[in-house]
């Protein structure tokens, strides 16, 4: 018998922590979280004039590591990225349902902070796991928790699905950063 695995979905992590001043994102996230327009799909003008942290950040660090991510998964030279960034800032108790990124190819999230609450990934072939007994599911079907520590950037492709659990610290900070080709 052959086996083949024909899906397979490729998730990274960085952590830069060493590479980044950690409250100065933190503090510029949070004027972003406040000027974007709450429920909005529509991302706010990120600009290096109103934020030069996180432009200097996304524009040089993450998007570099975009980059990599895409020419070590996919194999091409990525060209004519355009970026949507969002702050995202969660009091305790407060969750985000589970979504994808759909208007996106790559998205990549950042955390300042260490957070226990983390974030909860799916798997990205949605109901395949129906019908089959509880230990298939879990052994084969199973979710993927992230527990981020300060500095980590968490990139995957932007069809994976994912929820934030209710947070349990007092605040839970995180950049978004979605990625479209061109």
């Amino acid at each position: 018998m052959e086996t083949y695995t024909p899906w397979k979905t490729e998730i990274a992590c960085i952590n830069l922590a060493d590479s980044v001043d950690l409250e100065a994102l933190a503090s510029e996230i949070h004027a972003l979280h406040c000027v974007s327009p709450r429920e909005s799909k529509v991302p706010y003008n990120v600009t290096p004039e109103e934020f030069p942290v996180i432009c200097e950040f996304r524009d040089g660090i993450v998007t570099t590591a975009i980059k990599q991510y895409i020419r070590d998964t996919f194999g091409i030279e990525p060209e004519n990225l355009r970026i949507d960034t969002f702050g995202k800032w969660f009091e305790k108790g407060t969750n985000l349902d589970s979504h994808l990124h759909g208007n996106s190819c790559i998205t990549s999230v950042f955390y300042p902070y260490d957070y226990q609450s983390g974030m909860l990934l799916n798997d990205p072939r949605f109901n395949a796991c129906r019908g089959y007994p509880r230990r298939v599911r879990d052994s084969h079907f199973k979710d993927f928790f992230v527990a981020p520590k300060a500095g980590d950037l968490w990139i995957l492709p932007s069809y994976v699905q994912h929820s934030v659990p209710p947070v349990t610290e007092d605040l839970r900070v995180s950049l978004i950063n979605d990625f479209h080709f061109e």
